[in-house]
């Protein structure tokens, strides 16, 4: 990761990393499965990283980031494809 070329943004980079400059994300993989049989569905969530400022990555230095979204979508299914973030992301400590 590295500052971004506009002024206050961030630059994400590295296998996780998906997308634009402009419009990273990364995806997360949910599903029900168990170990005895195929997975019963599975999906991928994709999580915009776009508004994590720079300030907020140098005030987040050996802490992590966290971020929370609405698992369940309007037809009471699992929320797949891009998910919006509830109050956005937060500076947590790491224990």
């Amino acid at each position: 990761m590295r500052e971004g070329k506009v002024q206050g943004s961030a630059n994400f980079l590295g296998p996780f990393a998906q997308g634009s400059v402009k419009a990273r994300f990364f995806y997360i993989v949910v599903g029900s499965c168990n170990e005895l049989r195929e997975p019963e569905w599975f999906g991928r969530v994709k999580v915009p990283l776009s508004s994590i400022s720079w300030v907020t990555v140098e005030a987040s230095s050996g802490k992590k980031l966290e971020a929370c979204y609405e698992a369940t979508g309007p037809k009471g299914t699992p929320a797949l494809a891009t998910v919006h973030l509830i109050d956005g992301w937060r500076i947590t400590s790491c224990e």
